[in-house]
């Protein structure tokens, strides 16, 4: 089987061997000088029709002249890569191209997004996918390419070594465990076949103990590559038929199979050797200039949005600001960078391949159940555990593309989210009690509760004199009853009038005796007691 570029010259030929065939046949004749005349007369008009078909010839070349698109992969395979194709191949399906190139330059990445960018090459059914390795595609990124009817590779680019490998638990890198090797074996062979290539060569990628050696065909001379045991399993008729040759020195000995781009294309493992993008659109019949799909600006947000310490600062600065909000009366500050927080962390994984619309619904759903237990049923209970169990869950969810974790890397990404999740969370635990305690002198926040600079304390009704003046309901020193929790902000109980409080400290419950302690702008400041009040006009 012929595996080079094969470019088709049919119009530049048919000319000459016309006019080579005309004149062998008026030698062969050699007759009158009649007949000499007819065959020159025909000869001419042949030319002329010749000639003035080649415009309409022309006009038709061009309108099925292919177009192309080159989608370039670079850096690690993982999810993000492969959200970036899937948009990548929607904005080429509108261009309307025939050709989609994947150009890769990859060591490879996480095995679950190798093989789901090589079904997804593998299902382009609108274009030719073709597969193009300037420098070097290794692992995960090799069996990516095996997804494309069409490989290409540069003669000095490295290709293959598929070996799969994993973290243990003192750090080191392994091989993953024979259970694993023999289910990618097998995913590698059916990758290989469905577009005709050495099915053997292909588990050799992935396999360091197989020795792959060359066999040929006595009669029609046909090659094709076995492994030992499958050459010891064929049938005495067959194995006199066949002629075993030497070891594909790449392979075995615990080597995993990998090739320079010459040798990948003189085994069958890829279609051409293309030495530039050029070379390669030529060798397509690709005329026009290829629309050219790369990462951009949003590309690179998204991969700085997805690193752990990023999404740490995204987590500890929403949750700041959904506490404010919430300790706050209004829809403020808070809430919009609560909202602008966590909107970026879901669109970033979005986009990113990782989340989807589940994870979305989990987190508005656990907001709801939070804001249940802050304002329909007070105290901490099932209400709120469930809020706060949804929510982690959505965002542990919405930073992976597994629901459970089966290999070790998948393991040590859900170790990094977790402990990212967890240091956010007592960070945002210690800056509660901080706000909760200070939120007045708090240069910024003082702002979010609208209180001055600095806070009046008096021990009067009235802020002031003239007409400017505050009239406070309660004096400094009056007791009272808390009637709703104060978060610190709630309501309580001063005689017969109910009062708008914010409380000095934790959170206090229904139906606990409050004192007030000073009055500022529009606030009133409570501090839970334990002591019963004396008789006095308001308790």
């Amino acid at each position: 089987m012929h595996h080079g570029p094969i470019m088709t010259k049919a119009r530049s030929h048919v000319l000459p061997i016309a006019l080579r065939s005309t004149r062998a046949h008026g030698v062969r004749d050699g007759g009158s000088p009649v007949r000499s005349m007819g065959l020159s007369a025909g000869v001419f008009v042949g030319m002329l029709a010749a000639v003035g078909a080649r415009a309409p010839l022309a006009r038709a070349e061009d309108a099925t002249a292919k177009r192309a698109a080159v989608i370039r992969m670079e850096g690690m395979i993982s999810p993000r890569l492969d959200a970036f194709v899937v948009r990548s191949l929607d904005k080429a399906r509108r261009a309307r191209v025939d050709i989609v190139v994947f150009e890769i330059d990859s060591p490879g990445g996480y095995l679950t997004s190798s093989f789901d960018l090589a079904e997804r090459f593998q299902q382009l059914a609108w274009a030719k996918g073709v597969a193009y390795v300037p420098r070097e595609a290794l692992s995960g990124a090799a069996i990516a390419s095996l997804g494309c009817a069409d490989i290409r590779i540069a003669s000095d680019a490295r290709w293959g070594n598929a070996g799969p490998i994993y973290a243990s638990e003192d750090g080191a890198f392994r091989h993953v465990p024979e259970k694993v090797r023999s289910d990618l074996a097998l995913r590698m062979r059916q990758l290989a076949e469905h577009h005709g290539r050495p099915a053997t060569l292909a588990e050799a990628l992935v396999d360091s103990q197989l020795a792959v050696f060359e066999v040929r065909d006595r009669q029609t001379h046909a090659k094709s590559y076995l492994s030992m045991k499958e050459w010891d399993a064929l049938p005495p008729a067959e194995s006199e038929r066949l002629e075993k040759g030497a070891q594909v020195v790449e392979s075995g000995d615990g080597r995993f199979l990998e090739l320079l781009g010459k040798r990948a294309a003189e085994l069958g493992l890829a279609n051409g050797v293309a030495e530039s993008r050029e070379d390669l659109l030529a060798s397509l019949g690709v005329i026009e200039p290829p629309l050219v799909i790369e990462p951009v600006l949003v590309d690179r947000v998204i991969g700085f949005l997805n690193h752990p310490f990023v999404t740490g600062v995204l987590f500890l600065a929403g949750l700041i600001a959904l506490y404010v909000e919430l300790s706050s009366p209004g829809l403020g500050l808070g809430g919009g960078v609560a909202t602008l927080c966590f909107s970026l962390f879901f669109w970033s994984r979005f986009l990113g391949g990782t989340a989807g619309w589940l994870e979305v619904i989990l987190f508005m759903a656990g907001l709801v159940f939070l804001l249940i237990e802050f304002f329909v049923l007070p105290g901490f209970g099932v209400s709120g555990l469930v809020g706060v169990g949804l929510i982690i869950l959505s965002l542990v969810l919405a930073s992976h593309d597994f629901v459970v974790p089966r290999t070790a890397m998948e393991r040590q990404s859900l170790l990094v989210t977790v402990s990212v999740l967890l240091g956010s969370g007592f960070l945002f635990l210690g800056a509660a009690v901080m706000i909760t305690r200070h939120i007045g002198r708090i240069p910024i926040l003082s702002r979010l509760m609208l209180e001055p600079p600095e806070p009046i304390e008096v021990d009067e009704r009235s802020s002031g004199e003239g007409e400017g003046a505050i009239m406070y309901p309660v004096r400094v020193g009056d007791v009272g009853c808390s009637e709703s929790p104060l978060r610190p902000a709630g309501k309580a109980l001063f005689g017969d009038a109910y009062v708008d409080v914010v409380a000095d400290g934790a959170y206090v419950e229904p139906g606990r005796l409050l004192k007030v302690i000073r009055t500022g702008g529009n606030r009133i400041v409570v501090r839970e007691i334990d002591e019963k009040p004396a008789p006095g006009p308001n308790a």
